[in-house]
């Protein structure tokens, strides 16, 4: 059974870069009250403000591990129950950063990798262009995001050809 490779995790935690502050993932500057999406660690999203409470004072470099592997594990589980098709470890890895970024989703809601045709091509459901689609997750508060469009043409490159480089 296929787990998330170190070369993934690396590249993934580098993606995200540590945080002991929380911050907000619009502006990236250190946020005191809470609104959505308040982040912090490797990108670990804060959905509360009772949770955002518990992080007020920031976190240590453990802390920001042991939660990096708690979201990675739930993630992990929820990429396992959609991808239906057999894939490659590579390809595996670059969904599973990929969702890790855009959400899991819910189909029913209409989110995440769960609603995307990123998922419906791996499945064979859908004949539309894999990198056209993956591609099409580059906006960030509804704008395109340079830094987006880096980080998918990343993971395409670990999807297609196992480069794990940024």
């Amino acid at each position: 059974e296929l787990s998330v490779s170190p070369q993934a995790e690396a590249l993934l935690k580098n993606y995200e870069s540590l945080r002991l502050k929380i911050y907000s993932d619009k502006t990236k500057r250190e946020i005191t009250q809470y609104e959505k999406g308040a982040t912090i660690g490797y990108g670990h999203l804060i959905s509360t403000p009772q949770e955002f409470e518990i992080y007020r004072t920031g976190i240590s470099e453990m802390k920001a591990n042991e939660m990096y592997h708690a979201d990675a594990s739930r993630f992990e589980k929820d990429v396992k129950k959609l991808i239906t098709a057999e894939i490659t470890q590579n390809e595996y890895d670059a969904v599973l950063m990929l969702a890790f970024n855009i959400g899991a989703g819910d189909p029913v809601k209409n989110s995440g990798l769960a609603s995307s045709t990123v998922l419906r091509i791996i499945n064979g459901t859908s004949n539309s262009d894999l990198d056209n689609s993956w591609m099409a997750w580059r906006n960030s508060d509804g704008r395109v995001s340079n830094g987006l469009i880096s980080r998918r043409k990343s993971e395409l490159n670990i999807f297609h050809n196992g480069v794990y480089a940024r």
